[in-house]
């Protein structure tokens, strides 16, 4: 019997994969002004918890500068195309790098 356990960081860029579908779906509603904001999943915040943020002025900052605007860049992509993956990598990426240095931080205080 194979094992079908996914890792964390397989999770995660599923979660992050979906939710760059999922926004270019809500940015094709909101074109047509069919007021998209009543199917928001929220998968980004799940995708910050389980990267090991907590809510505050650090989260706020990495979910708007960071994850936010890499995001936004499905709406240029083919979601056909390698392209998608590579997107979901680069945001798995930053966000690990925005972990690391804010346990960094946190040990200099």
């Amino acid at each position: 019997m194979k094992n079908n356990k996914m890792s964390q960081k397989d999770l995660i860029l599923r979660l992050i994969r979906d939710d760059l579908i999922h926004y270019r779906l809500v940015s094709g509603l909101s074109d047509l002004n069919l007021l998209p904001d009543h199917y928001h999943l929220y998968l980004g915040e799940t995708v910050m918890s389980l990267v090991g943020f907590t809510e505050g002025s650090y989260y706020d900052l990495v979910y708007e500068r960071i994850y936010m605007p890499m995001t936004e860049q499905v709406t240029a992509i083919d979601l056909m195309s390698p392209a998608l993956d590579h997107l979901a990598s680069g945001i798995y990426t930053a966000l690990m790098d925005a972990r690391e240095v804010e346990a960094a931080m946190c040990k200099v205080v």
